[in-house]
């Protein structure tokens, strides 16, 4: 779906030279079976760099049971490879600011925990944070590590959070507020 790593390390040196200020990852569904994906990198001399594509899930339905299970499996594997681009960006700065937009199908506990590694893999590979914001996401591979959820034990699944100036967390989903304040808290600790 997205470039291989060389020639997106040959897309970014052509048309950026300085560190990224910024990258915005939004990933959104509809009722149509329609996934749509875009990344954004705003450098810090202005160049924005966006990737963007759609994915259609074709079925009857008949095969809804099976159409859905297939695009929940597509969501997880688009989800990895936008985080692949991102780790892979050559120019990604210090301090920048990350903003998150996935409104998640309901993946099951396999995609819970597929997204979870790999935003582990995705934190890990920015460094300080000026800004991170997470939108409209399912916070549970964000924040289990905070969460009693026997599911997410395997510490392979366990999100660390870098250095972070300013977190904004807006309208969460699949998560009792109870929880959700654990989860806060736990992160503030």
């Amino acid at each position: 779906m997205y470039p291989r790593t060389d020639s997106w390390n040959a897309i970014v040196r052509q048309y950026s030279s300085t560190p990224v200020g910024g990258v915005g990852l939004e990933i959104k569904n509809d009722q149509d079976s329609i996934i749509t994906c875009s990344i954004g990198f705003l450098s810090n001399c202005g160049t924005f760099i966006e990737l963007c594509f759609r994915v259609i899930a074709a079925g009857d339905e008949e095969e809804d049971r099976i159409g859905f299970q297939y695009l929940a499996e597509i969501y997880c594997e688009v989800f990895s490879q936008a985080s692949r681009i991102i780790r892979d960006h050559p120019l990604l700065g210090n301090n920048m600011c990350l903003h998150i937009s996935h409104i998640s199908l309901p993946i099951g506990l396999t995609g819970v925990m597929r997204i979870a590694k790999e935003i582990g893999r995705l934190f890990s590979s920015v460094g300080p944070l000026g800004e991170l914001n997470i939108n409209r996401c399912d916070i549970r591979p964000y924040f289990a590590s905070f969460l009693d959820l026997q599911e997410f034990y395997d510490s392979e699944h366990l999100v660390a959070f870098p250095p972070i100036q300013e977190l904004t967390i807006s309208h969460p989903l699949c998560i009792s507020c109870k929880d959700f304040a654990t989860a806060v808290v736990g992160l503030a600790k």
